[in-house]
């Protein structure tokens, strides 16, 4: 009985010395918000907030991404590069949605999309083929 209860307090003990070595400036760290889609083991960057997360520490909600640690609002360019290193796309946000700049590139490099937000409305779009031709946008 003496054990399990060592090992009932000790356990917690160590997750939290864990937790409070592990709990650097936010400044120190890059997102990496690692992506469902069609690229597997590709990741979003957030620069500006610098701190590491991964799949499970965002979400959507009512139009907004929000960080799961702290349920507030992203704010800052995201993106993600495609497996050979060029840019996918890129989308700015404040207070968790789109506001100013989404582009989308072809895994050739070539811009498919440019589109601008306010307040997470749709303003305007351009579309391109991969050749730079020009096309009516969905």
């Amino acid at each position: 009985m003496k054990k399990i209860l060592v090992v009932f307090f000790l356990f917690p003990s160590f997750y939290f010395l864990n937790a409070q070595a592990d709990n650097s400036s936010a400044a120190d760290k890059d997102y990496n918000l690692i992506s469902a889609a069609t690229e597997p083991k590709t990741s979003y960057v957030i620069p500006k907030n610098k701190l590491h997360v991964n799949e499970t520490t965002y979400y959507s909600y009512a139009d907004q991404v929000f960080l799961r640690m702290n349920n507030k609002p992203m704010n800052g360019t995201v993106y993600e590069k495609w497996r050979n290193g060029m840019m996918w796309w890129e989308t700015s946000y404040k207070n968790g949605v789109k506001d100013g700049f989404n582009r989308e590139w072809y895994k050739s490099g070539e811009l498919f999309k440019e589109a601008i937000y306010k307040n997470g409305k749709l303003v305007s779009q351009k579309c391109w083929d991969e050749d730079g031709v020009p096309f009516e946008c969905d």
